[in-house]
Protein backbone atom coordinates (compact mmCIF):
# COMPACT_ATOMS: atom_id res chain seq x y z
CA UNK A 1 0.00 0.00 0.00
CA UNK A 2 3.03 2.57 -0.35
CA UNK A 3 3.12 4.85 -2.84
CA UNK A 4 6.87 5.05 -5.27
CA UNK A 5 8.26 7.03 -7.76
CA UNK A 6 10.47 5.35 -10.29
CA UNK A 7 12.58 6.74 -13.34
CA UNK A 8 13.48 4.21 -15.63
CA UNK A 9 14.48 4.09 -19.55
CA UNK A 10 12.23 2.32 -22.08
CA UNK A 11 13.26 1.54 -25.98
CA UNK A 12 10.18 2.54 -28.51
CA UNK A 13 9.33 0.46 -30.91
CA UNK A 14 11.30 2.59 -33.23
CA UNK A 15 14.36 1.79 -31.47
CA UNK A 16 14.74 5.45 -29.52
CA UNK A 17 15.57 5.63 -26.39
CA UNK A 18 13.38 7.53 -23.90
CA UNK A 19 13.41 8.47 -19.78
CA UNK A 20 10.01 8.26 -17.89
CA UNK A 21 9.05 8.46 -14.78
CA UNK A 22 6.49 6.06 -13.17
CA UNK A 23 4.13 7.40 -9.79
CA UNK A 24 1.87 5.60 -8.35
CA UNK A 25 -0.29 6.60 -5.34
CA UNK A 26 -2.56 4.59 -3.18
CA UNK A 27 -6.08 4.81 -2.08
CA UNK A 28 -7.51 3.87 0.76
CA UNK A 29 -10.87 3.27 2.11
CA UNK A 30 -12.74 4.27 5.50
CA UNK A 31 -11.27 1.48 7.42
CA UNK A 32 -7.35 1.98 5.93
CA UNK A 33 -7.38 -0.52 3.24
CA UNK A 34 -6.01 -0.10 0.14
CA UNK A 35 -8.74 -0.29 -2.80
CA UNK A 36 -7.66 0.99 -5.78
CA UNK A 37 -4.22 3.22 -7.17
CA UNK A 38 -3.51 5.45 -9.15
CA UNK A 39 -0.43 5.78 -11.96
CA UNK A 40 1.44 8.48 -13.83
CA UNK A 41 3.87 8.11 -16.36
CA UNK A 42 5.42 10.71 -17.70
CA UNK A 43 8.36 11.22 -20.68
CA UNK A 44 11.15 13.39 -18.92
CA UNK A 45 13.83 12.54 -21.54
CA UNK A 46 13.60 16.67 -22.39
CA UNK A 47 14.12 17.44 -19.03
CA UNK A 48 16.94 15.17 -18.20
CA UNK A 49 19.19 16.35 -21.15
CA UNK A 50 18.27 19.63 -20.02
CA UNK A 51 20.01 18.90 -16.82
CA UNK A 52 22.25 17.47 -18.32
CA UNK A 53 23.92 20.29 -20.57
CA UNK A 54 22.96 22.47 -17.68
CA UNK A 55 25.78 19.90 -15.72
CA UNK A 56 28.33 20.16 -18.54
CA UNK A 57 28.18 24.00 -18.86
CA UNK A 58 28.16 23.90 -15.20
CA UNK A 59 31.17 21.81 -14.95
CA UNK A 60 33.28 23.86 -17.94
CA UNK A 61 32.53 27.12 -16.31
CA UNK A 62 34.01 25.99 -13.51
CA UNK A 63 37.36 24.20 -15.58
CA UNK A 64 37.27 27.54 -17.25
CA UNK A 65 37.71 29.59 -14.03
CA UNK A 66 39.53 27.37 -12.26
CA UNK A 67 42.39 27.41 -15.21
CA UNK A 68 41.88 30.52 -17.27
CA UNK A 69 43.81 33.64 -16.01
CA UNK A 70 41.01 35.86 -15.16
CA UNK A 71 38.67 36.72 -12.44
CA UNK A 72 34.65 36.60 -12.48
CA UNK A 73 32.67 38.87 -9.64
CA UNK A 74 29.53 40.01 -9.46
CA UNK A 75 28.43 42.99 -6.99
CA UNK A 76 25.17 43.37 -5.75
CA UNK A 77 23.35 46.81 -6.14
CA UNK A 78 25.23 49.13 -3.65
CA UNK A 79 28.32 47.70 -5.01
CA UNK A 80 29.27 45.29 -2.30
CA UNK A 81 31.05 41.66 -3.55
CA UNK A 82 28.75 38.64 -3.75
CA UNK A 83 31.06 36.15 -5.50
CA UNK A 84 34.88 36.67 -6.64
CA UNK A 85 36.56 33.93 -8.10
CA UNK A 86 39.10 32.67 -10.72
CA UNK A 87 42.61 31.53 -10.75
CA UNK A 88 44.20 35.29 -11.48
CA UNK A 89 43.50 35.83 -7.53
CA UNK A 90 45.55 33.21 -6.88
CA UNK A 91 48.39 34.85 -9.33
CA UNK A 92 47.83 37.93 -7.12
CA UNK A 93 48.00 36.32 -3.90
CA UNK A 94 44.05 37.41 -3.63
CA UNK A 95 41.80 35.45 -1.45
CA UNK A 96 38.26 35.76 -2.33
CA UNK A 97 36.86 35.82 1.24
CA UNK A 98 38.39 39.25 1.57
CA UNK A 99 36.38 41.02 -0.85
CA UNK A 100 33.21 38.96 -0.22
CA UNK A 101 30.28 41.56 1.49
CA UNK A 102 32.99 44.38 1.04
CA UNK A 103 32.27 47.45 -1.30
CA UNK A 104 34.02 48.19 -4.55
CA UNK A 105 33.61 51.57 -3.55
CA UNK A 106 35.81 51.65 -0.22
CA UNK A 107 38.70 49.12 -1.21
CA UNK A 108 41.54 51.59 -0.96
CA UNK A 109 43.61 50.17 -3.78
CA UNK A 110 40.91 49.70 -6.37
CA UNK A 111 42.17 51.87 -9.52
CA UNK A 112 39.53 55.22 -10.18
CA UNK A 113 38.77 54.18 -13.65
CA UNK A 114 38.11 50.71 -12.51
CA UNK A 115 35.39 52.30 -9.76
CA UNK A 116 33.78 53.84 -12.95
CA UNK A 117 33.50 51.21 -14.90
CA UNK A 118 31.87 50.01 -11.54
CA UNK A 119 29.17 52.79 -11.30
CA UNK A 120 28.49 52.83 -14.94
CA UNK A 121 27.57 49.01 -14.73
CA UNK A 122 25.41 49.84 -11.74
CA UNK A 123 23.47 52.12 -13.78
CA UNK A 124 22.77 50.46 -16.62
CA UNK A 125 25.44 50.78 -18.92
CA UNK A 126 27.74 48.09 -20.40
CA UNK A 127 31.84 49.17 -19.67
CA UNK A 128 34.94 47.88 -20.78
CA UNK A 129 38.65 49.00 -19.94
CA UNK A 130 42.30 48.27 -18.39
CA UNK A 131 42.85 47.73 -15.13
CA UNK A 132 46.39 47.46 -13.26
CA UNK A 133 46.40 45.73 -9.53
CA UNK A 134 49.74 44.18 -7.93
CA UNK A 135 51.62 44.26 -11.03
CA UNK A 136 49.29 42.50 -13.31
CA UNK A 137 46.65 44.05 -16.41
CA UNK A 138 43.47 42.98 -16.46
CA UNK A 139 40.90 43.53 -19.15
CA UNK A 140 37.82 44.14 -18.16
CA UNK A 141 34.41 44.28 -19.31
CA UNK A 142 31.17 45.34 -16.96
CA UNK A 143 27.39 43.95 -17.51
CA UNK A 144 24.60 45.31 -15.58
CA UNK A 145 22.41 42.29 -13.83
CA UNK A 146 18.53 42.91 -13.68
CA UNK A 147 15.08 41.16 -12.03
CA UNK A 148 12.50 40.40 -14.20
CA UNK A 149 11.30 43.71 -13.64
CA UNK A 150 13.91 45.00 -15.40
CA UNK A 151 15.05 46.73 -12.07
CA UNK A 152 19.21 47.21 -11.47
CA UNK A 153 20.11 44.48 -8.88
CA UNK A 154 24.05 44.63 -9.29
CA UNK A 155 26.31 44.44 -12.41
CA UNK A 156 28.95 41.16 -13.55
CA UNK A 157 32.64 41.98 -14.34
CA UNK A 158 34.56 40.05 -15.96
CA UNK A 159 39.07 40.70 -15.85
CA UNK A 160 40.81 38.77 -18.28
CA UNK A 161 44.85 38.82 -17.59
CA UNK A 162 46.57 40.64 -20.19
CA UNK A 163 49.58 40.77 -18.50
CA UNK A 164 52.00 38.98 -20.98
CA UNK A 165 50.37 40.12 -24.09
CA UNK A 166 51.57 44.07 -22.67
CA UNK A 167 55.05 42.39 -21.98
CA UNK A 168 55.26 41.71 -25.65
CA UNK A 169 53.29 44.61 -26.99
CA UNK A 170 55.57 46.49 -25.16
CA UNK A 171 58.72 44.31 -26.25
CA UNK A 172 57.70 44.50 -29.70
CA UNK A 173 57.07 48.21 -30.12
CA UNK A 174 60.63 48.68 -28.88
CA UNK A 175 61.93 46.05 -30.80
CA UNK A 176 59.79 48.07 -33.99
CA UNK A 177 60.93 50.98 -32.49
CA UNK A 178 65.00 50.35 -32.84
CA UNK A 179 64.78 48.39 -36.30
CA UNK A 180 63.22 51.61 -37.45
CA UNK A 181 66.07 53.70 -35.87
CA UNK A 182 68.14 51.09 -38.07
CA UNK A 183 66.82 51.62 -41.10
CA UNK A 184 65.80 55.17 -40.80
CA UNK A 185 69.96 55.57 -40.19
CA UNK A 186 71.88 52.31 -41.92
CA UNK A 187 72.00 52.63 -45.78
CA UNK A 188 70.18 49.40 -46.31
CA UNK A 189 67.25 48.18 -47.65
CA UNK A 190 64.70 45.27 -46.48
CA UNK A 191 62.15 44.22 -48.68
CA UNK A 192 59.69 41.25 -49.75
CA UNK A 193 57.51 39.96 -51.88
CA UNK A 194 54.69 37.34 -51.93
CA UNK A 195 54.77 34.29 -54.41
CA UNK A 196 54.37 36.24 -57.43
CA UNK A 197 56.81 38.85 -56.92
CA UNK A 198 54.77 41.47 -55.70
CA UNK A 199 56.17 43.51 -53.28
CA UNK A 200 54.50 43.67 -49.24
CA UNK A 201 57.71 45.09 -47.82
CA UNK A 202 60.08 47.70 -48.82
CA UNK A 203 61.66 49.90 -46.09
CA UNK A 204 64.97 51.28 -45.47
CA UNK A 205 67.13 54.60 -46.03
CA UNK A 206 69.06 53.11 -48.70
CA UNK A 207 65.82 53.69 -51.00
CA UNK A 208 66.28 57.52 -51.54
CA UNK A 209 69.68 56.21 -53.41
CA UNK A 210 67.20 54.36 -55.98
CA UNK A 211 64.62 57.47 -56.54
CA UNK A 212 62.35 55.50 -53.91
CA UNK A 213 60.55 56.16 -50.90
CA UNK A 214 59.83 54.00 -47.90
CA UNK A 215 56.62 51.88 -49.10
CA UNK A 216 56.60 53.16 -52.37
CA UNK A 217 56.94 49.79 -54.17
CA UNK A 218 54.30 48.42 -52.18
CA UNK A 219 51.79 46.16 -54.41
CA UNK A 220 54.38 46.61 -57.70
CA UNK A 221 55.65 43.56 -59.49
CA UNK A 222 59.62 43.26 -58.99
CA UNK A 223 59.52 42.05 -61.78
CA UNK A 224 57.88 44.85 -63.53
CA UNK A 225 59.92 47.38 -62.29
CA UNK A 226 63.39 46.01 -62.91
CA UNK A 227 62.61 43.62 -65.78
CA UNK A 228 62.15 39.96 -66.93
CA UNK A 229 65.50 39.09 -67.81
CA UNK A 230 67.49 41.53 -65.02
CA UNK A 231 69.62 40.27 -62.11
CA UNK A 232 67.55 41.00 -60.18
CA UNK A 233 64.23 38.94 -61.26
CA UNK A 234 67.06 36.14 -61.93
CA UNK A 235 67.68 36.20 -58.11
CA UNK A 236 64.02 36.70 -57.16
CA UNK A 237 62.97 33.14 -59.63
CA UNK A 238 65.54 31.48 -58.19
CA UNK A 239 64.04 32.24 -54.86
CA UNK A 240 60.62 31.47 -55.34
CA UNK A 241 62.32 28.18 -56.55
CA UNK A 242 63.34 27.71 -52.57
CA UNK A 243 66.95 28.80 -53.07
CA UNK A 244 69.25 31.13 -51.41
CA UNK A 245 71.74 33.84 -53.05
CA UNK A 246 73.83 36.43 -52.65
CA UNK A 247 75.15 38.61 -55.51
CA UNK A 248 76.88 42.24 -55.91
CA UNK A 249 74.61 44.25 -58.10
CA UNK A 250 74.83 47.89 -59.71
CA UNK A 251 71.55 49.88 -59.52
CA UNK A 252 71.42 53.46 -60.84
CA UNK A 253 74.95 54.24 -60.06
CA UNK A 254 74.91 52.44 -56.79
CA UNK A 255 76.18 49.15 -55.95
CA UNK A 256 74.65 46.83 -52.98
CA UNK A 257 75.62 43.65 -51.43
CA UNK A 258 72.40 41.82 -52.23
CA UNK A 259 71.00 38.74 -50.10
CA UNK A 260 67.94 36.95 -51.50
CA UNK A 261 65.82 33.82 -49.48
CA UNK A 262 62.53 32.31 -49.72
CA UNK A 263 60.02 32.74 -47.31
CA UNK A 264 57.93 29.67 -46.32
CA UNK A 265 54.57 28.92 -44.41
CA UNK A 266 54.74 26.09 -41.86
CA UNK A 267 53.87 23.70 -43.70
CA UNK A 268 57.04 24.18 -46.21
CA UNK A 269 55.59 25.95 -48.89
CA UNK A 270 57.41 28.69 -50.45
CA UNK A 271 54.83 31.99 -49.71
CA UNK A 272 57.19 34.46 -51.36
CA UNK A 273 61.02 36.20 -51.17
CA UNK A 274 62.50 38.28 -48.70
CA UNK A 275 65.60 40.08 -49.39
CA UNK A 276 68.39 42.68 -47.67
CA UNK A 277 70.21 44.93 -49.41
CA UNK A 278 73.36 46.88 -48.36
CA UNK A 279 74.81 49.86 -49.96
CA UNK A 280 78.51 49.88 -50.30
CA UNK A 281 79.21 52.12 -52.78
CA UNK A 282 81.63 53.91 -50.76
CA UNK A 283 83.30 50.88 -49.36
CA UNK A 284 83.77 49.55 -53.56
CA UNK A 285 84.96 53.04 -54.27
CA UNK A 286 87.16 53.70 -51.85
CA UNK A 287 88.78 50.15 -52.40
CA UNK A 288 88.65 50.86 -56.18
CA UNK A 289 90.78 54.42 -55.40
CA UNK A 290 93.48 52.10 -53.37
CA UNK A 291 93.56 49.83 -56.14
CA UNK A 292 94.36 52.46 -58.27
CA UNK A 293 96.59 54.11 -56.20
CA UNK A 294 99.07 50.72 -55.78
CA UNK A 295 98.89 50.87 -59.81
CA UNK A 296 100.50 54.30 -60.10
CA UNK A 297 102.67 53.99 -57.46
CA UNK A 298 103.88 50.58 -59.17
CA UNK A 299 104.30 52.03 -62.57
CA UNK A 300 106.21 55.27 -60.87
CA UNK A 301 109.07 53.39 -58.61
CA UNK A 302 109.58 50.64 -61.74
CA UNK A 303 110.91 53.38 -63.63
CA UNK A 304 112.98 55.25 -61.26
CA UNK A 305 116.62 53.77 -60.72
CA UNK A 306 118.14 53.21 -57.66
CA UNK A 307 116.44 52.24 -54.42
CA UNK A 308 112.37 52.91 -53.54
CA UNK A 309 110.45 51.09 -50.33
CA UNK A 310 107.39 51.65 -48.46
CA UNK A 311 107.08 50.19 -45.27
CA UNK A 312 104.31 50.57 -42.69
CA UNK A 313 105.62 50.55 -38.63
CA UNK A 314 103.26 49.01 -36.27
CA UNK A 315 102.24 50.29 -32.67
CA UNK A 316 104.72 47.57 -31.58
CA UNK A 317 107.47 48.81 -33.57
CA UNK A 318 107.53 46.29 -36.01
CA UNK A 319 108.30 47.35 -39.62
CA UNK A 320 107.16 45.60 -43.12
CA UNK A 321 107.54 46.41 -46.03
CA UNK A 322 104.75 47.40 -47.94
CA UNK A 323 106.65 47.95 -51.50
CA UNK A 324 110.08 46.95 -52.87
CA UNK A 325 111.51 48.57 -55.68
CA UNK A 326 113.97 46.30 -57.91
CA UNK A 327 116.84 48.76 -57.41
CA UNK A 328 116.35 47.43 -53.34
CA UNK A 329 115.68 43.95 -54.22
CA UNK A 330 119.26 44.15 -56.27
CA UNK A 331 120.72 45.94 -53.49
CA UNK A 332 119.63 43.86 -50.64
CA UNK A 333 119.47 40.35 -52.40
CA UNK A 334 115.84 40.15 -52.08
Amino acid sequence: GEPYDLECRIVRRDGEGRIIRVRLEVEHDKNGRPFRALGTIHDITEHKRALELARASQNRLHGLVENAPLVIWSLDASGKFEFVDGRAMQLMGMKADDYIGRSIFEDPDANPQTLDLARRALNGDEASGIDEKNGFVFEVQYSTLRDDDGKITGAIGVGIDITERRRAEEAARLSQTHLQAVMESAPVVIWATDAEGVFTVSQGRALEVIGLHPGEAIGRSLFEMYGEDSAIAEMARKALQGEESQSTLEVDGHIFDVRYGPTRAEDGSITGVVGVSYDITDRVKAQRERDESEERFARIVTNIPGMVYRFHRSLSGKMSFLHVSEGSRDVYGI
